[in-house]
Order: structure tokens, then C-alpha cells, then sequence
């Protein structure tokens, strides 16, 4: 299992859609910057070697304002997940490698919120292997 803490919540959906594609590419930088520096600097844990064909993902966003909706908290990851995913020169030059992919057959996302004060918030990202049951 790997844990990785970002230390700020994720935006919502509603707030990713009006961001120039210039600001989208910044965010998934400064993403894959700290998850990067996260693994290296505080050796909390190391990457799979390869990536992990079939994850199941929990996102739980710590906030001081809970979003409305369900799909507006799950939208506002997707750059978050593509970050995970294998880098690709054109279409995903932040990846990091660390899933296989989000298609259905790989990929099983849970997405929660907890509210908090404004100092404690932050993006908690749990990645397990997922079996079939």
C-alpha cells in the first residue's frame, strides 16, 4: 500500500473547467513535483518498479469547504490520477508511472471529503493493488 499526502485539497471540477490549459499543465506539474520530491526527500515509500496493472485508489480531501457534489469532487482529480498514470512524451509528460492506466478494467477510485480547519488541509491518496474477489 502506498500513502501519499499532498498538502493542499484538491480543486473542484466546477474551478478545473475554467482554468486556461496553461494553469492545467502547471497544476499537474507542481503535483508530480511533490509526490516526486515526497518519494525521494522523506522515503515514505518507494515506486513500484513497474506500474501497478490494477489499483484501486482512495482520494480523501481535507477541507475547510466541502463541495456539493460528488462528481465535482471527482472531476477535480482527474489531473490528479492522470499525474499517476505512465508518462507519455505528448500526452502525459507529468506521469509518473505508478498505475497502469484509468481505464475500468485497471482502475477502481474512492472518492471522499472530510471538512477541517483551513490549517489542516490537504489531499490524502491511498494506492493498493487490486484482486479480483
Amino acid at each position: 500500500m502506498i500513502t501519499i499526502t499532498l498538502s493542499a485539497p484538491t480543486p473542484s471540477l466546477n474551478e478545473t473547467m475554467k482554468w486556461h490549459w496553461a494553469t492545467k499543465k502547471k497544476a499537474k506539474a507542481a503535483w508530480a513535483n511533490e509526490i516526486w520530491w515526497g518519494v525521494k526527500n522523506r522515503g515514505r515509500f518507494n515506486l513500484p518498479p513497474t506500474p501497478i496493472a490494477k489499483a484501486h485508489i482512495t482520494v480523501t480531501r481535507y477541507a475547510s469547504l466541502l463541495l456539493d457534489q460528488h462528481d465535482n469532487l471527482a472531476g477535480g482529480c482527474k489531473g490528479l490520477i492522470d499525474v499517476l498514470q505512465p508518462m507519455h512524451p505528448k500526452r502525459n509528460p507529468m506521469g509518473l508511472g505508478i498505475i497502469a492506466g484509468d481505464a475500468p478494467h485497471q482502475l477502481h477510485a474512492t472518492y471522499s471529503q472530510v471538512k477541517c480547519k483551513r490549517a489542516e488541509a490537504r489531499t490524502v491518496i491511498t494506492i493498493e493493488e487490486w484482486v479480483d474477489e
